[in-house]
């Protein structure tokens, strides 16, 4: 085992053990800030066809160049100017649309314009949002509502994500069993899990003795990891050590590299990364950002 190791060594030591642990399809309704298992390419255009972006009149921005206020130019409907809606395509004898607002008149047959239209004007082309081919969703994204929505309008409608870690939480200490201490760290810890895309399992609260920490352990054996506060301490109060001992585990490393930081310990049941950090709710918080967090990133999928 690694003694009083450094912050940097221990990132090494626990990325190898946190590698997603599968995947499955799920439906994409199912799927919010889920992580994708798979890229996703777009196989139509979006828009499929060049239409409208706004209800007015399709019509050839040719005749419409010495249109004005002082010289109104007075269209023939449909001949002309042919009546349309946003989204709707355009007939072939248009390259613009010009919207309601460019107009001072309408009639039966007839629309009178006010100012030119240039080519172009308020078309939304083929593929301007999503070209076929295009990557959509990346392997390792969120699922988040913009890419739900650029899925479903692909057609995708059930995806690969990645199966989402199911990590054990165990507190550790006489003061928290006394009354002595609030327990904030199960909360701050399954909070944290939460956001990294994991599932929390509350394993229980362990006493300052090596059998009862153990038996906690033993309880999470099928899960993907486990994270314990407390317990791990400099001399005779180091328990998780000899818990890990006494399961049969294998300790990676012991930490303790400042006042920042605490002493923190790793170990591995088989493939299970076993995480105590420490008992002091600051401490361990700043453990858990500068070590735990980005590890279970890598846990549950999420792109570097």
């Amino acid at each position: 085992m690694e003694y009083k190791i450094t912050l940097a060594r221990a990132k090494e030591i626990l990325r190898p053990f946190a590698y997603p642990r599968g995947s499955e399809s799920v439906k994409l309704e199912d799927a919010y800030k889920r992580v994708l298992a798979k890229d996703y390419t777009a196989s139509e255009n979006i828009p499929a066809f060049d239409r409208s972006a706004a209800d007015g009149y399709a019509l050839n921005s040719a005749i419409t160049t010495e249109a004005s206020q002082d010289a109104p130019k007075v269209l023939k409907v449909p001949e002309e100017a042919v009546a349309i809606n946003a989204g709707e395509p355009i007939p072939e004898s248009a390259d613009a649309i010009a919207g309601f607002g460019s107009f001072s008149g309408f009639a039966f047959d007839s629309a009178t314009l006010t100012e030119p239209i240039s080519a172009g004007a308020n078309i939304t082309h083929t593929g301007s949002y999503v070209k076929s081919g295009e990557l959509i969703a990346a392997k390792g994204e969120i699922v988040t509502p913009e890419i739900a929505g650029t899925l479903a309008g692909q057609g995708i409608t059930e995806i690969e994500v990645y199966l989402r870690p199911r990590i054990g939480i165990i507190s550790i200490g006489d003061e928290i069993i006394s009354g002595q201490v609030r327990d904030s760290n199960r909360y701050t810890l399954e909070f944290a899990l939460r956001d990294c895309g994991c599932i929390p399992f509350w394993l229980g609260l362990a006493e300052d003795v090596t059998q009862d920490i153990a038996h906690y352990i033993n309880s999470g054996r099928g899960l993907d990891a486990m994270i314990s506060t407390g317990g791990s301490a400099y001399g005779n109060n180091d328990f998780i050590t000899s818990a890990f001992d006494a399961m049969g585990a294998f300790s990676l490393c012991w930490g303790g590299t400042g006042e920042e930081w605490g002493t923190f310990a790793f170990a591995t049941l088989g493939i299970t990364p076993l995480i105590c950090l420490s008992g002091e709710p600051r401490k361990m918080f700043s453990t858990l950002n500068e070590i735990v967090i980005p590890a279970l990133r890598q846990f549950a999928g999420f792109k570097a």
